[in-house]
């Protein structure tokens, strides 16, 4: 099988694999962003009853194919971010930790489920990711820095772009790592995240406002503009249409203009 990164940044193993657990437990706070291992595809996400492969237990989960054959799961999840049959990359956002389904609090579920399966395992077919990851498993808990690695900026992305709301595109470009990384230096990953949540409600009640705001505008523009070309018909009118008429349409429209746009 092929080298696994780790599909989210750890703040410790709350529970192994073995002694009747079929995957890793990895302890961190709600609704941080969890990555795939590796390249694949979508085989399901969503709630687990409708998944045979973890049923109600998984909660909200996301199952990962690789090319190789194996799949990658991740359980309890608080949402998704991906769809059925989408191909992701790895350290793609797959969905954010939770506490959903069989759980006492928000962890991610990791496992590893082979091409080719045993049922006799005691294990439900799952084997130990931990001889896969590229890296062994970490249980250090993330600071941001001036520098960064590969899977904290991976982790950075995610929430400038997911939580915070900001242009994916300029994020994806990596436009905003310097500055970000410097406004992550430091601070613990519950922190930087609560400012990152803050900050992103900010952003999108603002954001809202403005396009309101010109939509709106557009409107009354729109109805500015019809209005002003028929004072223009109206003043072109031949002499048989009577002149009172005109008047009295026109003093409506200026009415018009006045009351319903403001102007």
């Amino acid at each position: 099988m092929a080298k696994l990164i780790e599909p989210s940044k750890k703040w410790g193993i709350s529970r192994g694999f073995g002694n009747g657990h079929n995957g890793i437990d990895y302890k961190y706070p709600l609704n941080t962003p969890v990555t795939a291992a590796a390249d694949g595809v979508v085989g399901f996400e969503g709630w687990g009853q409708n998944d045979p492969w973890t049923l109600s237990l998984g909660g909200i989960y996301v199952r990962i194919q690789h090319s190789d054959g194996s799949w990658t799961g991740y359980a309890h999840l608080s949402r998704t971010t991906v769809n059925k049959g989408q191909k992701v990359k790895a350290g793609q956002v797959v969905g954010y930790s939770g506490s959903t389904g069989q759980s006492t609090g928000p962890h991610l579920h990791f496992e590893v489920i082979p091409k080719v399966q045993n049922w006799q395992n005691g294990y439900a077919a799952r084997i130990n990711p931990a001889s896969f990851f590229a890296v062994p498993p970490s249980t250090s808990q993330p600071k941001g820095g001036d520098m960064i690695d590969a899977k904290d900026k991976t982790q950075m992305r995610a929430v400038m772009r997911d939580v915070k709301g900001w242009n994916a595109a300029n994020v994806d470009a990596g436009e905003h790592d310097a500055s970000e990384a410097k406004a992550w230096a430091g601070k613990e990953w519950e922190l930087y995240l609560a400012e990152a949540v803050k900050e992103g409600a900010s952003f999108r009640k603002k954001r809202d406002a403005a396009l309101a705001y010109y939509a709106k505008k557009a409107t009354n523009d729109k109805a500015l503009a019809d209005a002003k070309a028929e004072i223009e018909r109206l003043k072109k009118q031949t002499p048989a249409a009577p002149a009172t008429d005109s008047d009295k349409k026109l003093a409506t429209l200026k009415a018009a203009l006045k009351d319903v746009l403001g102007i």
